[in-house]
């Protein structure tokens, strides 16, 4: 991997943190609550739609082996999940 993909991978994480911070605070509220509970659901729901679906095509084509995507999704959750409670710890609602 070279740096124009690493560069890549990074900017695309950005969008990605925002999204998962929104919806933590999209669905803290209404049902919810604030914490880390609810941190971790927001990142699973990311998780599912950016990672999980995202590898369903390769799965299907064969185009990686499987234990290399399942790392991959392994790493993934990770990611996500630490970004996301890391945003969550920062979030604060604004108070009127």
């Amino acid at each position: 991997m070279g740096g124009g993909a690493f560069a890549s991978f990074t900017v695309w994480g950005f969008p990605v943190g925002i999204f998962a911070v929104w919806l933590y605070a999209a669905i803290r509220p209404p049902r919810f609550g604030a914490g880390r509970a609810t941190a971790l659901c927001a990142a699973v729901a990311v998780w599912r739609l950016g990672y999980l679906l995202a590898s369903f095509t390769p799965f299907a084509l064969n185009l990686f082996p499987a234990r290399l995507l399942v790392i991959g999704l392994l790493v993934g959750l990770v990611e996500v999940s630490v970004g996301t409670l890391a945003g969550a710890w920062i979030y604060r609602e604004q108070t009127r």
